[in-house]
């Protein structure tokens, strides 16, 4: 399977490295953790596909390593205002504990489908932003055994963002995740400052996190983390970037490290 999905994606980058330019340039969602509130254009394809590297370690003796490689978020216009959306992941968990064998198993995770819906168009008089939404439904059987959830499960979220400048923009999310396997979820939130840099370069810094409720302790648990990253725009379909960051609490990753392209077609 992940040799399927890796030739229909070189295949893709063949179709679109001689494709023509369309006038707007390609809005992502990748590579910060803030979804853009920005749809796909009408009639168009767009694939943001990448690599996620992640290192834990939970204490002096046991290191964690997760990979998604590749991660596949592909997406069709219905109109100006709707987009469908389809995740597929193929992750991998590592675990080296000193004076045991490493254990290394991977799989397909769960397959989301959903929708990015447009609600409100920026007004910048009067700093409203421009906000969409997301919904999304995590599939438990469309996925490896190692992966498998013990049921379906939605996440959510509300996109807004505001253009400061013409070459600055901030944008922000608030959301809800479940798991597929408690009914607690975890409240995620994102706030991102991005700037065009020039000749195609663009970076972002941001802010992110997830808030769960202990069901034990009643309190709040925080897993904050801190990212940020390049973009190289090729031309108006086609656009590179690397990321990267850190965790800043404890339950959070040491670091993680991403690259990735994504591309659209009519």
């Amino acid at each position: 399977m992940q040799k399927s999905i890796l030739t229909l994606c070189f295949l893709f980058l063949a179709t679109v490295a001689f494709a023509q330019s369309a006038k707007v340039p390609i809005k992502t969602d990748r590579p910060d953790q803030t979804e853009s509130p920005s749809t796909t254009p009408p009639g168009y394809f767009q694939i943001e596909m990448g690599g996620l590297f992640e290192n834990t370690s939970s204490d002096a003796n046991v290191i964690e390593h997760n990979f998604l490689i590749p991660t596949i978020l592909a997406k069709y216009g219905i109109n100006k205002n709707l987009e469908f959306r389809l995740i597929t992941e193929i992750g991998g968990n590592g675990r080296m504990i000193t004076g045991a064998p490493d254990r290394f198993k991977s799989g397909l995770k769960p397959v989301i489908v959903g929708f990015k819906a447009n609600l409100v168009k920026e007004n910048r008089k009067k700093f409203i932003p421009k906000t969409s939404f997301i919904g999304h439904l995590g599939i438990s059987r469309l996925s490896s055994d190692f992966y498998e959830t013990s049921r379906s499960f939605p996440q959510f979220r509300f996109l807004m963002e505001h253009t400061l400048t013409n070459k600055t923009s901030f944008g922000y999310n608030l959301g809800m995740e479940w798991d597929g396997f408690s009914q607690n979820p975890n409240t995620i939130y994102t706030v991102t400052l991005a700037r065009d840099l020039g000749k195609g370069f663009g970076g972002f810094a941001e802010f992110y996190g997830y808030l769960q409720r202990n069901i034990v302790t009643d309190n709040m648990v925080g897993d904050h983390r801190f990212d940020a990253g390049i973009t190289y725009l090729l031309n108006h379909d086609f656009q590179f970037d690397v990321s990267g960051g850190l965790g800043l609490t404890d339950n959070a990753p040491d670091f993680f490290l991403s690259a990735g392209v994504s591309f659209r077609f009519k």
